[in-house]
């Protein structure tokens, strides 16, 4: 299936064929018949979709004669790409979970540096970890490591830190080297928690 959509800024129309979307062929004609059966749900999908690709472009402007840069095309390019290859980062818990709170993600933050510095100071613990929740839940490994990640995200030291981080944030009393500072200090907390 495909379908056309603008692009603001370039004043350019672009098709996009869904069949990438899909593992194999018969996936792609099953989503083909759905839509047709029921073409109420390619609004949500297309608008979606229409509002990811004009997204990827809304922080670049025009030139100051009106023209449009290359630049433009190209963060269109690598949105769809994204998009794609399903590597469109949102602001969820988990695999397509709901919106998260501001604490909720300065926490997943916090808990995504502890996790980077334990792959840099005890990689095969990391490992033996994700293994063990792949074996437990039959899930991938990225969903594993993305488990992990909400775990610590769920400490309450972490959540406490976070909420700190927060209203420093909300009241505009901390900088960049304080909030890391302290993003440092509860991966050093939670290292000797364990």
């Amino acid at each position: 299936m495909q379908f056309t959509f603008r692009i603001g800024k370039l004043d350019e129309n672009f098709t996009f064929d869904t069949r990438p979307l899909f593992n194999s062929d018969e996936d792609s004609a099953a989503f083909d018949t759905i839509i047709r059966r029921n073409p109420r749900l390619m609004y949500p999908f297309e608008y979606g979709f229409r509002q990811s690709a004009n997204d990827a472009h809304a922080n670049i402007a025009r030139l100051a004669d009106g023209s449009v840069d290359e630049d433009i095309r190209e963060a269109v390019a690598d949105k769809v790409d994204s998009i794609v290859t399903g590597k469109v980062s949102t602001r969820t818990v988990g695999p397509r979970g709901p919106s998260v709170d501001p604490i909720t993600r300065e926490a997943i933050k916090l808990a995504k540096i502890w996790v980077k510095s334990r792959q840099k100071k005890d990689a095969a613990a990391l490992k033996k970890e994700v293994a063990a929740i792949v074996a437990d839940n039959g899930v991938a490994a990225d969903v594993a490591l993305g488990i992990i990640v909400a775990n610590r995200a769920a400490v309450p030291s972490v959540r406490a830190k976070a909420a700190a981080i927060v209203a420093a944030m909300e009241l505009d009393e901390d900088t960049e080297a304080e909030l890391d500072d302290a993003a440092e200090e509860v991966v050093d907390n939670l290292d000797a928690a364990e």
